[in-house]
Formats: structure tokens, C-alpha cells, sequence
């Protein structure tokens, strides 16, 4: 299967961001975290200002794909 080269940006997965400035709930981002798996994801980007995105998406996301 041919890589993904789309990355997935979590900035609201913990704050308001957005066009409709919303922040999603655990549910909606686990269920985003393993669609994105599903599809062949392999770019996850947690800027720091994303307040611990790397903590609470890192145990969803395998070895072989990579946290930016």
C-alpha cells in the first residue's frame, strides 16, 4: 500500500481552534486517531503550543508512524 503523505493537525484536540473555534471531545479523537490509522496515516503534528497533545494521542499512535 502506497504511504499518505497528508498530516493530521491536532490543535483542537485540546483548545479551541478552528473555524468554528470548538475543542473535540476524547471520543471524537479517538475515533479521528484511528480513521486516520485505518487510512494509512503516518503524520501526526502536535506543535508545542498544542498543550500535551503528544501525551494523550502518543499511546494511540504505533511505532512506525511518526508524532511532528
Amino acid at each position: 500500500m502506497k504511504n499518505n503523505k497528508i498530516v493530521l493537525g491536532t490543535a483542537n484536540f485540546k483548545k479551541n481552534y478552528g473555524v468554528d473555534k470548538k475543542k473535540l471531545k476524547k471520543l471524537e479523537i479517538n475515533k479521528i486517531i484511528q480513521y486516520s490509522l485505518k487510512k494509512n496515516l503516518i503524520y501526526f503534528d502536535t506543535a508545542l503550543g498544542y498543550k500535551n497533545i503528544p501525551s494523550l494521542i502518543g499511546a494511540k499512535i504505533p511505532k512506525n508512524k511518526k508524532v511532528i
